[in-house]
């Protein structure tokens, strides 16, 4: 079980830097490939906490597979609709602490909203999708390796889960803040030293 969670870790945490690092300019191949990547992170941590098999499952890999080649061929018009399932999963990991299921079940408007909300910060940041999709993807794998580093080095606890959606939801925002303001800075710096070396 320790080994499958430190793979876990490494494969959300190198899916994060790769992403981070290459999406820009093979956006379509490192969605897809990060897609795979977080799939199987995922995967591996369902099968070692819960012994379901669900890496042998023929049914999730052919699904698996086809939403890869979705992404893979039409990576560019998806973009949108995968930055709302980002947004759409942020937001639900933020409303995480809270008692979800109930809200829903008592108002049919809550559950509206929750499904309208992601669409507003695509309609005001549809200039920088792209950007924000790659931020979305690499801060999610990194708040994954992250989740899935505390749970192998702490036992859980009654306040892990609002630890847990507060670390995701900060680490989607760090993604996004990196592609912004660090990317130039950070990864030029480093091809001017392999140039020069």
């Amino acid at each position: 079980m320790i080994i499958f969670n430190i793979l876990a870790i490494l494969v959300n945490l190198i899916n994060s830097y790769v992403v981070a690092r290459f999406a820009r300019k093979m956006f379509a191949t490192t969605l897809a490939g990060s897609f795979l990547f977080s799939c199987m992170a995922i995967g591996i941590i369902i099968d070692s906490s819960f012994d379901i098999g669900m890496m042998g499952s023929m049914i999730f890999w052919g699904i698996v597979l086809f939403i890869a080649v979705l992404i893979l061929v039409l990576a560019n018009p998806l973009r949108y609709f995968i930055a709302y399932g980002f947004f759409f999963l942020l937001l639900i990991t933020a409303l995480l602490p809270f008692d979800l299921p109930e809200l829903i079940k008592d108002s049919s408007i809550i559950a509206l909203l929750l499904i309208l909300a992601p669409v507003v910060p695509i309609i005001i940041f549809r200039q920088n999708i792209k950007l924000i999709t790659i931020g979305l993807s690499s801060g999610g794998s990194l708040g994954f390796g992250l989740i899935s580093l505390i749970n192998l080095l702490a036992k859980p606890s009654e306040g892990i889960l609002l630890m847990y959606a507060l670390l995701y939801v900060a680490s989607i925002i760090f993604g996004i803040y990196f592609q912004f303001k660090m990317y130039n800075q950070y990864f030029d710096k480093l091809e001017d030293s392999n140039m020069s070396s």
